[in-house]
């Protein structure tokens, strides 16, 4: 199984490389202190080569409310409800007033871990939680943890999706620090679709953004003594008003996750009776220097990450990084 540790250390390696500038660029030019991040996730779809994971961060720079009919007002849907995206969402999902990263890995059954290995990722955490100068005070989050690593203890435990969970919320964690590295920001929310990775086991996927954000700053020798999180929690799936109210935002990684979670990228393939996928690929994510496309890799080598760079002339590109075991 991948360490979180390891994910941080390798996916800011890549970023740090080219991203990084222009990341820093937008944050600092969008003067607010206040942030929030969208995220939707495809994994392990039947008919898709990828999984991927997007995020994307908007600057809290007018009300909640007006940022969602913005998105309304571009003609977003859910993508698997459209055929081709009108010019109104592909300009919007292109502007420059947001920054997007897009996660790419392929289905590799080497991403999940057995159940002995998650179950020693957990006794991991546990312990390193256990030892907090203020653990009497995050007994709730502790309990939470300990309730996870009991049903660990249950062959059936999904160690797959467990692993999903892990990798998430590590990408999440990194996208998150480097608003703290160059903004210092007061606030950052987050705002993960509704899917199994955010609701399962109680939802200790929340628990365990915060966590591996405040780990991921600590090491990196950030300043986080006024940084807030907010989480945005979807209601259950089955109250559909309750599970929308933050809906609109999804729907721009909606689209970029919908779009590189089809795209075959060693054959350079999209399916061809969707031809939004196409649209968004060429229109939204080529020579686009607000949108960060990072390919991640298992193999015997290790985990490896490598920045695509797409352009409409047309070059590819990938730089890849160190690896690690």
């Amino acid at each position: 199984m991948v360490h979180p540790d390891q994910i941080f250390k390798i996916v800011l390696d890549t970023l740090s490389r080219e991203t990084e500038p222009d990341f820093r660029k937008f944050v600092v030019g969008s003067h607010v202190a206040k942030w929030f991040i969208a995220a939707d996730f495809v994994t392990d779809a039947p008919d898709r080569p990828n999984n991927s994971f997007a995020f994307t961060v908007f600057p809290y720079n007018a009300y909640f409310e007006q940022i969602q009919a913005e998105i309304r007002a571009a003609s977003a849907r859910d993508i698997k409800e459209v055929k081709t995206v009108s010019q109104n969402m592909l300009r919007y999902l292109r502007a420059s007033q947001r920054f997007s990263f897009c996660f790419i890995s392929e289905k590799n059954p080497e991403w999940a871990p057995d159940v002995a290995a998650a179950r020693q990722a957990i006794d991991e955490t546990l312990g390193m939680m256990r030892r907090w100068r203020d653990a009497d005070r995050q007994s709730d989050v502790i309990k939470r943890f300990e309730a996870l690593r009991e049903e660990a203890r249950a062959n059936s435990f999904n160690a797959k999706l467990f692993g999903h969970m892990v990798l998430m919320n590590a990408l999440a964690a990194v996208v998150a620090c480097l608003l703290v590295k160059h903004g210092a920001p007061e606030i950052i929310g987050w705002f993960p679709d509704r899917d199994k990775m955010t609701s399962a086991y109680k939802a200790i996927a929340l628990e365990l953004f915060s966590n591996n954000l405040s780990a991921l700053c600590q090491t990196m020798g950030l300043d986080q003594t006024r940084l807030k999180v907010a989480i945005g929690i979807p209601g259950p799936s089955n109250d559909a008003e309750k599970g929308l109210w933050y809906d609109d935002l999804i729907r721009v990684p909606d689209y970029l996750a919908g779009a590189t979670a089809a795209w075959d990228i060693k054959g350079n393939l999209l399916p061809t009776n969707s031809p939004k996928f196409a649209e968004i690929i060429r229109q939204v994510l080529a020579d686009n220097p607000n949108i960060a496309l990072v390919r991640l890799a298992l193999n015997d080598r290790g985990l490896q990450a490598s920045r695509l760079i797409l352009s409409r002339k047309p070059i590819t590109s990938m730089h890849l990084s160190k690896t690690a075991r």
